[in-house]
């Protein structure tokens, strides 16, 4: 049978089509890491909440190496949030008057309640 898109390796197609679906397939595997940033300009300075996700914060800062406990380690959570403050702060450019203004971290709250490894993802700090 003589075929209609002469040229056409469809082998490659066929192997094309799989890769495109094995990688969709396993990028849907990996929620979405949610943060948010709000930023409000007042008229003498700049405020700026942001809500970091602990899954962002254990890449930046290892908050535990024993991940086999149900739950983490508040004190080492709260040390791995507070080494985020300088880190978050050294990646936020704000200027005002064409002139880099320095900010300072107010707070760093992690999540009210129990963390647990299992609710990581679900978590942020704020």
């Amino acid at each position: 049978m003589p075929s209609t898109f002469p040229g056409v390796n469809w082998l490659a197609v066929f192997l094309a089509c799989l890769s495109f679906f094995a990688a969709v397939a396993l990028a849907s595997a990996h929620p979405t890491i949610d943060n948010s940033m709000e930023v409000v300009v007042h008229a003498d300075h700049v405020s700026i909440r942001a809500k970091i996700s602990l899954p962002e914060i254990d890449i930046a800062h290892r908050i535990d190496e024993d991940s086999s406990a149900r739950t983490i380690d508040a004190a080492k959570l709260k040390k791995a949030i507070d080494d985020h403050g300088p880190y978050l702060l050294s990646h936020l450019q704000v200027t005002a008057d064409d002139k880099p203004v320095e900010g300072k971290l107010v707070s760093a709250s992690p999540p009210a309640g129990e963390a647990t490894w299992a609710r990581l993802e679900q978590l942020a700090a704020v």
